[in-house]
């Protein structure tokens, strides 16, 4: 059995698309899947491999790149900006409903952080609809509930996409890249090292 932690970004962008093909190649290989948006000790939580943003990482464990940086972009319905106009900048933001993102570990609503000239700018929104879900949250954009942000390849996987119109696309925070990360020793082991080789190789890195 492999045991792998990861967030449900990284299960749509990264897992889901290679595991149908992970299986029939490795028939003898039981995979154990927990999706979570929180941080996890994967030593302390006896998990094989973690999937999750950035590099810095408790002691014993290595880190290796997936995906490059991409940016979270904000996106509208075009009967949202009917009729509340299109934002140009970020005053313009408080006159528009955002769809919010709560945090499942600390139960928090995340703050919307723009990217202001290279600087990062926080910006407080009002809005009708929360969740912890990007699905939830892509069904809010495409039924006109508010602005909402979505990671760029999260928004390529929507069928519908062309009816999400980006705004304040100059805007939009980059965030760094997504790693496979896993105890030292858990790498030596032939069915943890197939599913490290095989998610490497699928994401073209």
């Amino acid at each position: 059995m492999v045991r792998i932690t990861l967030s449900r970004f990284a299960y749509l962008l990264i897992l889901k698309p290679a595991m149908a093909e992970f299986c029939q190649q490795y028939p003898g290989i039981q995979l154990e899947i927990s999706v979570y948006d929180g941080t996890v000790n994967i030593i302390k939580e006896r998990f094989d491999l973690g999937i999750r943003f950035g590099d810095i990482l408790e002691g014993g464990v290595v880190a290796r790149p997936l995906m490059k940086p991409f940016r979270e972009g904000l996106y509208a319905s075009s009967a949202y900006l009917s009729r509340h106009g299109t934002p140009e900048v970020p005053a313009d933001l408080c006159h528009h409903q955002l769809i919010g993102y709560r945090f499942i570990t600390n139960n928090r609503i995340l703050p919307l952080l723009l990217n202001d000239r290279g600087e990062q700018l926080t910006v407080e929104m009002p809005g009708q609809l929360i969740s912890n879900d990007i699905d939830v949250m892509a069904d809010g954009i495409r039924n006109g509930l508010g602005i909402g942000r979505l990671f760029e390849p999260v928004w390529q996987l929507q069928p519908d996409r062309e009816h999400f119109i980006p705004v304040m696309e100059s805007y939009w925070k980059t965030y760094p890249p997504v790693y496979l990360y896993y105890p030292k020793n858990a790498g030596k082991t032939k069915r943890v090292k197939a599913l490290i080789d095989f998610l490497i190789s699928t994401t073209g890195r």
